[in-house]
């Protein structure tokens, strides 16, 4: 009921999300995740929300997609994006 009144809500989708990731429900928390972009395409902090889900669950190159496109919306979400510990993440994949 919460998304419906407010469904551009980044917490509520995080909410969510956790709550799926507790329950090992991981194909649901990306969902979550998709969701969250397509109620927000604009608006960097919830790619940057969405790709922290997706980390969260090991899909970094997903997450990757996402982070790049919260700089496209605003340069400075690279803030987030180096606390996330994506760079290492992405790094130590494209090693193997």
């Amino acid at each position: 009921a919460g998304l419906k009144l407010e469904p551009t809500n980044v917490e509520l989708y995080l909410l969510r999300a956790n709550l799926f990731r507790a329950q090992g429900k991981n194909d649901a928390v990306a969902i979550e995740a998709d969701a969250l972009v397509t109620a927000n395409p604009g608006n960097s902090y919830a790619q940057v929300a969405a790709a922290k889900m997706l980390m969260r669950i090991a899909r970094p190159t997903e997450a990757m997609r996402l982070y790049e496109r919260a700089l496209s919306i605003n340069p400075e979400a690279y803030i987030a994006q180096a606390r996330s510990g994506l760079h290492d993440c992405a790094r130590r994949s494209r090693a193997t």
